[in-house]
């Protein structure tokens, strides 16, 4: 409502509850019933919304349940590793879960001996068909500047959005397609 549409006189009620309270704007004054029945109405509206609450905050914790048992299988998995190989198994066990938390990927990966402006050598887990560990090559390429920077000053993780002929070039080089001499990143 805008300041010039608002009646003359202009008469503001609140009903107030627990977490806010039920506004009303009108010309003219409430009669007792009609106050009556918004303090009902300010009351049902006040038990359902704690209940709304309720239920966010048990949708929050069924949520935090489903992390920790997928964080769980994870360790477990991590824990049971006797052989380098063996990253096979974590990062499909890694991907699925974040499949299973809704998390869209295409693919995950783990790199374990990363050193700046060498081969990058993956363990992977995806949606198509590529082989689980994949070698790929130091480009020098944007990307890799990206993250050596970021490793370097101990950042948790970097990100960055690579566009179309970037995303090809990077799928066809996890499955060998690629042209060596096109760097589009």
């Amino acid at each position: 409502m805008i300041l010039n549409q608002f009646p003359d006189p202009t008469v503001f009620y609140c009903f107030n509850f627990s977490h806010g309270y039920l506004h009303l704007v009108g010309d003219s004054q409430l009669t007792k019933e009609e106050e009556s029945l918004l303090v009902r109405f300010t009351k049902v509206f006040e038990q359902t919304y704690a209940r709304f609450l309720d239920l966010q905050k048990a949708e929050l914790q069924a949520r935090e349940a489903q992390i920790e048992v997928s964080l769980e299988r994870v360790r477990a998995a991590s824990m049971a590793m006797h052989q380098t190989d063996e990253l096979k198994g974590v990062i499909r066990i890694i991907f699925d879960q974040l499949s299973l938390l809704n998390i869209n990927a295409e693919h995950a990966g783990i790199v374990v001996d990363y050193k700046a402006k060498q081969d990058w050598n993956f363990w992977v887990a995806e949606t198509q068909d590529i082989p689980s560990k994949i070698t790929i090559p130091y480009l020098n390429s944007l990307w890799d500047k990206q993250f050596t920077e970021a490793k370097k000053k101990g950042k948790e993780f970097f990100t960055t959005q690579l566009n179309f002929s970037s995303s090809t070039f990077c799928s066809n080089s996890l499955t060998s397609e690629r042209d060596p001499t096109v760097v589009p990143f």
